[in-house]
């Protein structure tokens, strides 16, 4: 299924239940902490979007918080200012996987459903030091400090419907493999989404406690299939490493599948960014070599990395190689990078690349 056709499913969904076509489900739906104790909503929104923290308040404090009903009743009436940015541009709210919670959900300012989607993001604990982030500067141990693991046994383990790790690298954290059996004994239908930048090897150990979960996807970073560029943005990786766990990764997919297991659904996504602007269409093509799903994703912050920090000329020279030398597909599969690049220029300049993207997609 295109992002295009995936749009409009969810908009048809929407539209059905009486909902805007800006409605996002993840202030319904989705709870997610940190590893320093503070907690968020929404992955796009990222760790420094900050609504609550344990170090004060309790998880149900936080869920039904005045800030969280803030937020859904601006979903609820159709005009979001919280998030109007990400659904203008991005348009993340129309995420296909996300609106398949919409029949579980409380469609109120105060919800009465449990957390569905929780982010377990338990440590900052990682092997690589990209230069776009921060999150293995954060602390470890602080859920056992403050015995979140037996709030969390009793009150969202067994109701939810998936989880998500992406803080610091999973596989190298014990708490990711503790986490795998305690969920899988509690709730074996729970559908487990892991980000990993790969730098770590698909050891039998590994393989067995995968083999304990049902799993959604496994999103793999992949920024560039230049070494030297791929080590530069992400600090301290191999790329020789990277490409041998995502082929052992392909390879034990195959296997899960043939012993019955759900399959792995690797999904790579790429950060866009100054380094690797001119990589969009190898990278598509790289996905779609190997038979994966892909996806792109616009780093704004830090703005030092972003490529809406170079001079207006140099855009314009990105957009031109862009139109001038990927084909149709790749335009249409990197919209999310193309259209803040496109929304930040001058309005002739702008109107100039508009004509060109409609001469190209239609």
């Amino acid at each position: 299924m295109s992002s295009s056709e995936s749009h409009l499913e969810v908009l048809a969904r929407l539209r059905a239940e009486g909902l805007s076509d800006k409605f996002c489900i993840a202030p319904f739906s989705t709870l997610t902490v940190n590893p320093d104790g503070t907690v968020c909503c929404c992955r796009q929104k990222g760790s420094d979007f900050i609504i609550g923290d344990l170090k004060k308040q309790t998880i149900d404090e936080i869920w039904n918080g005045e800030y969280l009903q803030k937020w859904r009743k601006e979903f609820l009436d159709g005009a979001p200012v919280i998030c109007k940015k990400e659904v203008d541009e991005v348009r993340c709210n129309l995420c296909h996987d996300s609106i398949q919670m919409l029949p579980e959900i409380s469609l109120n300012r105060v919800v009465n459903t449990p957390i569905l989607k929780f982010g377990a993001n338990f440590n900052g604990q990682c092997n690589v030091r990209c230069q776009m982030c921060h999150i293995w500067k954060m602390p470890n141990g602080f859920y056992d400090q403050i015995g979140f693991w037996d709030i969390a046994r009793k009150e969202i383990f067994p109701s939810m419907l998936e989880i998500d790790l992406y803080a610091g690298e999973p596989f190298i954290q014990k708490d990711t493999y503790k986490l795998m059996e305690e969920v899988s004994s509690l709730n074996p239908n729970c559908l487990w989404t892991i980000s990993t930048n790969l730098n770590w090897t698909l050891s039998s150990y590994v393989k067995e406690k995968l083999d304990l979960i049902s799993i959604k996807n496994i999103i793999v970073s992949i920024d560039s299939l230049v070494p030297s560029c791929y080590e530069s943005i992400r600090n301290g990786s191999s790329f020789d490493l990277v490409m041998k766990t995502f082929h052992d990764l392909i390879e034990y997919g195959e296997d899960r599948v043939r012993r019955g297991l759900s399959p792995v659904n690797l999904t790579i996504i790429n950060v866009i960014q100054r380094e690797n602007a001119r990589e969009l269409e190898d990278l598509v093509l790289f996905a779609e070599a190997n038979n994966v799903s892909s996806f792109r994703c616009f780093l704004y912050e830090p703005c030092e990395f972003s490529i809406l920090s170079q001079e207006g000329p140099d855009i314009d020279s990105h957009l031109d190689y862009y139109f001038n030398h990927f084909s149709a597909t790749t335009i249409s599969k990197s919209m999310q990078i193309i259209r803040p690049m496109i929304n930040c220029l001058p309005s002739v300049r702008k109107k100039y690349f508009i004509q060109k993207l409609i001469s190209v997609i239609g």
